[in-house]
C-alpha cells in the first residue's frame, strides 16, 4: 500500500513538471481574438440598468426633520442593516416603489428606490422583522421602527 502511494505521488510530481508554463508558451497578444487587447465593451448589469437616484436618504436621516423632494424625482432609501429584513410602509399616493416586490424586505446595498408621483406628505416607516428565537434564547422585546417624513413638492 505504501509503495502504491509513493508511486502515485511520484507520478503526480513528475507529471506536473511538464505542465509548468514557460514564457514561450504564452500566446502573443492578438493571436487569439478572445485575448486581444482591443477596446473593452461594458455589458450593462442590473445595477447599472436600474434608474439612478436623484436623492439618497441614509439611515441617520430618519427622525423628526422632514425630507423635501420635488415631484417626479427618484429617491433611494438606504437600509439601516443588511442583516435584518424590513417591512416597508409608505403612502402610495405620493410614492411609487421601483424596487421589485421580492426585494422589499431586503433591498441590498442600493436600498429601496421610489419615484415621487404627486405633491403631498408621506410617512415612510421601516419595521424590523425579527428572526425566530433559537431554543431558550431570549427574543428582542420590540422590533426596531424607523420613521421618516417625506414632503413631495411640485
Amino acid at each position: 500500500m505504501h509503495r502504491f502511494f509513493f508511486l502515485f505521488a511520484f507520478g503526480l510530481l513528475i507529471g506536473s513538471i511538464g505542465c509548468t508554463p514557460t514564457p514561450s508558451a504564452v500566446p502573443y497578444p492578438g493571436l487569439y481574438p478572445a485575448l486581444s487587447t482591443g477596446p473593452v465593451v461594458k455589458t450593462p448589469t442590473l445595477a447599472s440598468a436600474s434608474p439612478s437616484a436623484d436623492l439618497v436618504i441614509s439611515p441617520d436621516q430618519f427622525g423628526p426633520e422632514p425630507i423635501l423632494v420635488t415631484q417626479g424625482k427618484i429617491i433611494a432609501v438606504l437600509s439601516p442593516s443588511d442583516s435584518v429584513q424590513w417591512e416597508v410602509s409608505y403612502d402610495g399616493k405620493f410614492l411609487t416603489a421601483i424596487t421589485p416586490a421580492e426585494k422589499m424586505r431586503a433591498p441590498g446595498p442600493g436600498g429601496w428606490l421610489f419615484r415621487t408621483t404627486a405633491p403631498g406628505t408621506s410617512d415612510f416607516m421601516l419595521t424590523s422583522i425579527p428572526q425566530p428565537c433559537p431554543g431558550s434564547a431570549p427574543c428582542p422585546s420590540m422590533p426596531a421602527r424607523l420613521t421618516l417624513t417625506i414632503v413631495v413638492e411640485k
